[in-house]
C-alpha cells in the first residue's frame, strides 16, 4: 500500500544516512495512515499502523537529536487508549516475529 511504500522508502533512506529524507517519508506514511483511521475508525490494523508510524518517527527524531519533537510523537500514542492498545499489539507481534 502507499503508506507502506513511504515507510519502506524512509527505512532505506535512514540506512543510507539520509535522515532528513527518511523523516519526510515517515511523515508521508503517517499522513496516509491517519487518513485511513479517520475513514475507517473500527479497523484496528490501521490504528496499529499509526502507532508504529509515531514510534518510528520518535526513534528517528531521537537520532536526529530532536528529543522534544521525538517525545511529542509518543504523546498521541499514550493519550489515545485504542492507539496505545494498538501499539501494544504491534510490539507483541514484532517480538514474536509476526506482522509487517
Amino acid at each position: 500500500d502507499l503508506a507502506r511504500t513511504y515507510q519502506n522508502l524512509g527505512n532505506a533512506l535512514w540506512v543510507l544516512g539520509e535522515l532528513r529524507g527518511a523523516l519526510a517519508e515517515y511523515n508521508a506514511a503517517l499522513k496516509v495512515r491517519q487518513a485511513l483511521v479517520e475513514e475507517f475508525p473500527d479497523v484496528p490494523e490501521y490504528r496499529q499502523d499509526v502507532a508504529a508510524s509515531h514510534n518510528g518517527l520518535g526513534g528517528l527524531l531521537n537520532v536526529l537529536g530532536e528529543h522534544e519533537a521525538a517525545g511529542a510523537e509518543y504523546v498521541p500514542v499514550t493519550t489515545d487508549a485504542p492507539l496505545l492498545a494498538a501499539l501494544g499489539s504491534w510490539l507483541v507481534a514484532r517480538a514474536r516475529g509476526e506482522g509487517r
